[in-house]
């Protein structure tokens, strides 16, 4: 896609071959927009964009392909990474994604599908944006289609799976009067999906952010080809703070325990049998910008934040004092908030859905890519969204042949570094004899 004449938000469906992407677009729009087929076994990760409309409104779906024949091996990784890249960088220039939308059948739950779940949701998008969960192949759902949430939420979220929002539906298409009946509820909760989170802002990768996450990718592409699953890290996941307030000890949450005469303090804590560092920062040190020292730069993906949880002071009219927002801009830059999520504790908020709005209007009219997660004050609330939005970092590894290559190198060196020295010893003069002896 070299150019597009229509921008409208933009809504990513991944999800397994066969699972009915194609059929929930056609469904969405009411009309044969993306050919269906199950011949897509083998292809590499490709996409199309189809545009649909809905009680006067817009938006765009994206229809991915082969990113999970990618990693099973059935096309070669380095071309499921080459469209991958092109992917993110379309959805780039277009505005960005508004909503990721992971499709499943309703099947029994696997590791497969937390793989897939963890490959784009999580490697790619960072858990930048929000991401819902639309299950098919519900036509014959005991009760109402919803019931298979209620029976699999907690199965899900023990998969390490969450989700902002959900859908059962069905797009099965046949001469059926109670099918047809839930075929037309399916399309009605699609709608409403799409369109609820079109007007919400976008996320957007820049080219450095494409540039430090592909390593990521490739480590997992090559992972699940050798070991049929993705491999993650058991290193410590790390929440980094930052507090508005001087009493920080008071406004973190209950869990840590910091101090506001130290600029950075760690914690390491358990929640949920997870092991959690707590990097708390004070205001002093982004102030004087002493943070990116501390930590020679910016973060790297794969060692640095699993999320950045910054709190404000209390707010007056539900709105961020403008050197506050300059201070989010700073925590977000220097924390490496581009490679993971942020969330912000609106303090003294007592109307949350308001002062969200507001927040995300102020960061839009400053042109900032910050995209945030807001929560009024609250320790149980903070804390599930903490676990649940926290990245497991892959520990991204040089793949074994190129290893090879470099151990045979640092070989042949080592040989030739000694052979060298001993021949020039062999051949030295010696004064006083005859080197033709």
């Amino acid at each position: 896609m070299n150019t597009v004449d229509v921008y409208a938000p933009n809504i990513v469906l991944y999800g397994e071959t066969g699972v009915g992407k194609s059929s929930i677009i056609n469904l969405i729009g009411g009309q044969e927009l993306a050919h269906t087929s199950n011949d897509a076994v083998g292809c590499t990760f490709q996409h199309q964009r189809y545009i649909v409309e809905s009680n006067g409104i817009s938006c765009a779906l994206w229809d991915t392909t082969g990113l999970d024949e990618g990693s099973e091996g059935t096309v070669p990784a380095a071309q499921a990474e080459s469209n991958l890249k092109s992917l993110i960088q379309d959805l780039a220039n277009t505005g960005g994604i508004q909503l990721v939308v992971y499709c499943i059948r309703a099947t029994r739950l696997t590791k497969a599908l937390q793989r897939n779940y963890d490959l784009f949701y999580v490697t790619v998008c960072r858990k930048k944006v929000p991401v819902a969960l639309v299950v098919t192949g519900l036509e014959h759902q005991q009760g109402e289609m919803d019931t298979w949430w209620a029976a699999n939420e907690a199965v899900l979220r023990r998969y390490g799976m969450r989700f902002d929002a959900h859908a059962c539906v069905t797009t099965l298409d046949i001469d059926d009067h109670v099918i047809q009946q839930r075929r037309q509820h399916s399309q009605r909760l699609l709608r409403e999906l799409v369109i609820g989170y079109s007007t919400l802002p976008a996320w957007k990768a820049d080219p450095s952010f494409i540039s430090s996450v592909l390593p990521m990718v490739r480590t997992v592409l090559h992972r699940t080809i050798a070991a049929g699953r993705m491999k993650k890290s058991t290193a410590i996941r790390r929440v980094i703070i930052c507090d508005m307030t001087s009493a920080s000890h008071t406004s973190t949450p209950a869990l840590i325990k910091s101090s506001p005469d130290i600029p950075s303090r760690t914690h390491t804590v358990q929640i949920e049998g997870r092991s959690y560092e707590f990097v708390h920062v004070d205001k002093r040190a982004l102030q004087m910008r002493t943070f990116q020292a501390q930590h020679a730069g910016p973060m790297e993906v794969g060692s640095g934040a699993g999320v950045l949880v910054f709190y404000t002071s209390p707010l007056e009219n539900t709105v961020i004092p403008p050197e506050e927002v300059e201070m989010l801009e700073v925590f977000y830059e220097i924390a490496g908030g581009q490679t993971c999520p942020m969330i912000v504790v609106l303090r003294g908020c007592d109307d949350e859905e308001r002062a969200t709005r507001e927040c995300q209007s102020i960061l839009a009219s400053r042109h900032t890519n910050i995209q945030a997660y807001f929560t009024t004050f609250s320790n149980q609330r903070l804390t599930e969204m903490i676990v649940g939005l926290c990245i497991e970092h892959v520990e991204v590894k040089t793949p074994a042949v190129y290893r090879a290559y470099t151990a045979t190198k640092h070989w042949l060196v080592t040989a030739v570094e000694t052979v060298i020295p001993f021949r020039r010893r062999r051949d030295k003069v010696i004064p006083g004899t005859d080197p033709t002896t």
